[in-house]
């Protein structure tokens, strides 16, 4: 086994959900691959951690974003969840 030492960083965060999403890809790719040794593979589960909660954040923020923006007739929040949108699509489409 081929195995390369390589500092991992657990401290920083990425700027954007985008760059979080591409790292962690490499991370997975590097486990699923088996070339790295277990202290490694701890330092890129920790990191994998630290950004799978940045997403998670992310995706929460937007989805706080998304329900901001569509309201009800009385400028309610609508809940956003597919079911809900797929409802307000059919809607929208019977009106046009």
């Amino acid at each position: 086994m081929n195995v390369k030492k390589e500092k991992i960083n657990t401290s920083d965060v990425p700027n954007s959900f985008e760059e979080a999403l591409k790292e962690l890809e490499v991370i997975a790719a590097k486990l699923e691959a088996g070339e790295v040794s277990l202290n490694e593979t701890v330092e890129l589960y920790k990191r994998g951690r630290l950004l799978h909660d940045f997403c998670a954040a992310k995706l929460e923020e937007a989805q706080l974003a998304v329900n901001n923006i569509i309201t009800d007739d009385n400028g309610q929040p609508i809940d956003t969840t597919p079911s809900d949108l797929r409802r307000l699509y059919n809607l929208k489409n019977k009106l046009n």
